[in-house]
């Protein structure tokens, strides 16, 4: 071997340490990433339970929400309730507002698509990885799941400061009967 072939085998060999040990830093961010999105999943879907636990329920089992001007009322889906099935001004102004928990909803489908695409790209880490060890990954891939990364963590979801505030006063839910006020059809 010519001591060109030696500098081309070190460069190669070195170029592919710094392959790999960005790919570790690449999978140890999205793993925290990842860590970080389940406690942030499951503090929201924490907070719709305790929001629907705490709803106005219909005899049909649906648990209803007044709208924070107290003219309308939704159910868990997004579904509009008429006034004749029950009337806003019978759901206490106290309770969770449809704004509230439609925010946590919100939120809990951001954080659960974050999720997906931190799997993905955990996925496409492993087949460069794979790419790597056999010498068929460029610096540019790399350069691309990283870009990758950083624009997932860039649309990365916090809670915002409303949707912390926006869970529910502790106490017992309230569950619509023909005996209360409630009017429902």
């Amino acid at each position: 071997a010519t001591e060109k072939d030696l500098i081309s085998v070190v460069e190669q060999t070195a170029q592919l340490r710094e392959i790999e040990e960005r790919l570790d830093a690449l999978e140890i961010q999205v793993t925290q990433a990842l860590i970080e999105n389940d406690e942030q999943l499951d503090a929201v879907r924490d907070r719709i339970a305790l929001m629907l636990s705490q709803a106005v329920v219909l005899p049909d089992g649906r648990r209803v929400f007044k709208t924070e001007d107290g003219t309308q009322v939704f159910d868990e889906h997004g579904e509009e309730v008429s006034p004749e099935v029950i009337d806003p001004d019978s759901i206490d102004d106290g309770l969770t507002s449809w704004e509230e928990f439609k925010a946590q909803k919100d939120l809990q489908t951001e954080l659960e698509a974050e999720r997906e695409q931190l799997l993905d790209l955990q996925q496409d880490i492993d087949v460069a990885r794979d790419a790597a060890e056999n010498g068929n990954l460029d610096m540019g891939e790399l350069d691309a799941l990283e870009a990758e990364f950083g624009e997932i963590e860039n649309r990365s979801t916090e809670p915002t400061q409303s949707a912390e505030n926006s869970a529910p006063k502790i106490g017992e839910p309230e569950v619509a009967t023909k005996d209360s006020n409630t009017k429902f059809q």
